[in-house]
C-alpha cells in the first residue's frame, strides 16, 4: 500500500451525492487503498495509517482496520474522526464512529470533498426524469433475462443511479450485476455492464403527492468513453 497525497483543499469540491460517495468508498475498499485518519486533541493530532476491511452499501457503514505498522486502535468514540484518501483526495469527517480494539465502525458521510476532475463530470437529472436506461438482469423466477426500463437519476463515468419501481424492487439486490445497453435517448453497439452497489427507498413527493420510490446505485465495471460521455453531455437536463 502506498502512503496517503498531500493534496491542495483548493482542488477539491464539495460532493454530498450519494452515488458518488458510495462509488468512492467502494473502490477504495476494492483498491485496498490508505486511509489516514486523526482526531483533534488539544493542540495535537492523534493520527494512523488504516484501509477500508469491509464495507456495507446496504447498511451504510464501513469498517475500518489498521495498517500492519500501526498495531491497534485507541481513539476515542465521542470525537470525530478525520479520515484523507488517495481516491479522489476524498476528504471527511464522521461523529458516528463505533471505535473497536482492531477496528472501527463508520457510518458513510452525507458530504465529502473530492478532486475535481474535469474528466469526472456528472449529469444530474432526477426523479422526474424523462431519460430511459434498459437494463437486462436475470429474473430469479425464470432462465432467462428480463428485460427492465428505469428512468435515469443521475449519471457519471464511473457509474449511474436509476429510479426503480416498488414493483420490480424485488428482481435486484446489491452485488447484481446488470447488462445496459441504452442510456438515455443514446442507443450503443456495445453492452455497458456494472454492478449495483447501493438499493435506497426514497419518498418523493410529485405535484404534493407521495410517491415512494426505489434509487439503484450501479458502479461500471468500465469508465465510460469521452465520446459516450459526450453523447450524454447533449441530453437535457
Amino acid at each position: 500500500m502506498v502512503p496517503v497525497m498531500a493534496f491542495n483543499l483548493e482542488n477539491l469540491k464539495i460532493e454530498n451525492n450519494h452515488n458518488e460517495i458510495v462509488t468512492t468508498l467502494i473502490r477504495m475498499y476494492r483498491e485496498s487503498s490508505p486511509v489516514l485518519i486523526w482526531q483533534n486533541q488539544g493542540s495535537g493530532r492523534k493520527m494512523k495509517n488504516s484501509y477500508i476491511k469491509e464495507i456495507f452499501p446496504e447498511k451504510g457503514l464501513f469498517i475500518l482496520a489498521p495498517l500492519p505498522d500501526n498495531t491497534n486502535f485507541n481513539f476515542n468514540a465521542m470525537t470525530t474522526l478525520y479520515l484523507r484518501g488517495n481516491e479522489r483526495s476524498i476528504l471527511f469527517k464522521q461523529a458516528d464512529i463505533k471505535v473497536l480494539k482492531n477496528k472501527i465502525i463508520v457510518r458513510f458521510p452525507r458530504e465529502v470533498r473530492l478532486y475535481e476532475n474535469r474528466f469526472h463530470s456528472r449529469f444530474h437529472y432526477g426523479f422526474k426524469s424523462n431519460h430511459m436506461v434498459e437494463i437486462f438482469h436475470p429474473k430469479s423466477t425464470v432462465n432467462t433475462e428480463e428485460v427492465f426500463t428505469f428512468s435515469m437519476y443521475d449519471i457519471s463515468e464511473q457509474g449511474a443511479s436509476f429510479n426503480v419501481n416498488l414493483a420490480d424492487q424485488r428482481y435486484f439486490f446489491q452485488g447484481d450485476r446488470l447488462k445496459m445497453i441504452r442510456l438515455g435517448q443514446k442507443s450503443f453497439k456495445q453492452y455497458f455492464t456494472g454492478k449495483i452497489v447501493y438499493m435506497v427507498r426514497v419518498d418523493n413527493k410529485i405535484n404534493g403527492v407521495h410517491c415512494p420510490s426505489i434509487k439503484m446505485g450501479v458502479q461500471f465495471d468500465q469508465p465510460l468513453s469521452q465520446k459516450a460521455l459526450a453523447a450524454i453531455k447533449g441530453l437535457k437536463t
